[in-house]
């Protein structure tokens, strides 16, 4: 792997970023039951939690666009399947 001088290793951050993920679907699953959630992150967080929502390994973040300053992102279940609603939307 290689990366760019001053940032992270490529992959690494999504695998450190996972248990702490956990720990926010963890609570949000709880409060689905009565309602929508919202929840803000940015970036790498935001592609890690979206992966994870999916049942992905964290790794599969580099999958989806960065997600841009001031965009939208919906995740969504449909017969207890979780999916992607919408991504990156102005």
């Amino acid at each position: 792997m290689t990366s760019r001088p001053g940032t992270r290793q490529a992959g690494r951050w999504p695998l450190a970023a996972a248990p702490r993920t956990h720990a926010v679907l963890d609570r949000i699953r709880p409060l689905l039951v009565d309602g929508d959630v919202a929840v803000v992150a940015h970036g790498h967080p935001a592609r890690v939690l979206t992966v994870r929502w999916l049942g992905l390994d964290a790794s599969a973040s580099r999958l989806l666009g960065h997600p841009h300053p001031g965009t939208l992102s919906f995740l969504a279940t449909e017969d207890e399947q979780p999916f992607i609603a919408a991504w990156n939307v102005p």
